[in-house]
């Protein structure tokens, strides 16, 4: 063979190594050319002595001496499945099979390209495989998977004021204001304690901030206090006869006998006590109504008497105890002559005068003897 047809050979050789990869690296035009020279030096060598000939230089030495994977094989970096031998692109690289199960995937440590099971507590390959539990608080459902394929379920947990940790269980303390419900992380707890001056829930380990000082209880009951003098930070009843801190015990009135507006010292509404005046006095025609007074049973009970024969006076509520005339008796009843009210009488008794009798007509006797009542009509 001619020099000449050996350089075209050699050129020809050079150009098909352009297309060639090594690894995840593409031989450049320069690549090629110092290829082609080496294979046109070695082409005016005898045979044998180094060129292409038997003994010389193999594919290693045009490649620079490395032996890579072909693209398309397990573990090699993908983009859809045309990008693999197997045609099977998965977490971003080419996989032996589909590996869709849940908590499955083919990028593990030290799997590349075979399809596993995520490790304990790592979470799925994809979007959606194991939902986790709404709310920061809670441990259960982290969206974890167990390490065998499957999610990692357990009964959920509160672990207020604390986060639930990456490792599906409770913090206890605190580093940062991120493993807080409530920030702010304080000396690796996540709030200040009782007793401490607060401005919101979210500030007090307890997650009450309650009259000012951060309290073990939300406190909202009537009668109740956090501030009390010597057990600030303790929700406590307020003493007996104290105003209502909440506002709950409202004056209803003496006319109700229920609550004064104070409180009983036991958490609760005080109410009026028993013997409190709670209606005044009145008449009605002959009946007197006494005052009503509060019984023990919150009742306002009052007494009804009649005046009879004497009416209820109309200036004051009190009988009337003798008579100027008819008109201070009750019905039925008339003014006799020593101020006193008497019974009216009936048909056929003596009367001296009409307003004696319930006809109101005292007819005289016609033989000049004792006038009597006529019968009512």
């Amino acid at each position: 063979m001619s020099r000449w047809l050996v350089r075209v050979a050699v050129f020809g050789v050079a150009v098909g190594l352009l297309a060639c990869k090594q690894g995840d690296r593409t031989l450049s035009a320069g690549d090629a050319g110092r290829a082609a020279g080496s294979i046109d030096g070695a082409a005016a060598e005898p045979a044998g002595t180094g060129g292409l000939g038997s003994g010389g230089a193999d594919a290693s030495d045009v490649t620079g001496g490395a032996s890579q994977p072909p693209s398309g094989e397990p573990g090699q970096p993908c983009v859809e499945g045309t990008d693999c031998g197997s045609s099977f692109c998965v977490d971003g690289v080419c996989c032996t099979t589909a590996c869709d199960g849940v908590c499955m995937t083919c990028a593990g440590p030290g799997s590349a390209g075979v399809c596993a099971f995520v490790p304990a507590l790592g979470k799925p390959a994809r979007e959606g495989d194991c939902p986790a539990d709404p709310g920061p608080s809670m441990c259960g459902n982290t969206g974890a998977c167990d390490g065998a394929g499957r999610c990692l379920d357990s009964p959920n947990v509160l672990c207020a004021p604390y986060r639930c940790g990456s490792d599906g269980t409770c913090r206890t303390s605190c580093s940062s204001d991120g493993d807080c419900v409530n920030p702010p992380c304080v000396g690796g707890s996540c709030g200040i304690h009782v007793m401490a001056a607060c401005g919101s829930d979210h500030e007090c380990k307890s997650g009450f901030c309650v009259d000012g000082v951060c309290c073990d209880a939300a406190c909202t009951g009537p009668c109740q206090s956090c501030n009390l003098l010597g057990r600030e930070g303790t929700c406590s009843v307020v003493p007996a006869g104290a105003l209502d801190p909440r506002g709950i015990c409202v004056d209803q009135g003496a006319a109700t006998c229920g609550s004064n507006g104070l409180c009983d010292g036991l958490g609760a509404c005080q109410t009026y006590p028993p013997g409190t005046a709670c209606s005044a006095p009145r008449c009605v025609g002959d009946q007197l109504t006494t005052a009503g007074v509060c019984s023990a049973r919150g009742a306002c009970v009052a007494a009804v008497s009649s005046c009879a024969p004497f009416g209820c006076r109309t200036d004051v509520p009190k009988c009337h105890i003798s008579c100027p005339g008819d008109d201070i008796c009750a019905p039925g009843a008339y003014c006799s002559g020593y101020e006193v009210c008497l019974p009216q009488k009936p048909g056929g008794a003596p009367c001296g005068s009409d307003h004696e009798c319930l006809s109101h007509v005292c007819a005289p006797a016609g033989d000049g003897g004792v006038s009597s009542c006529s019968s009512p009509i």
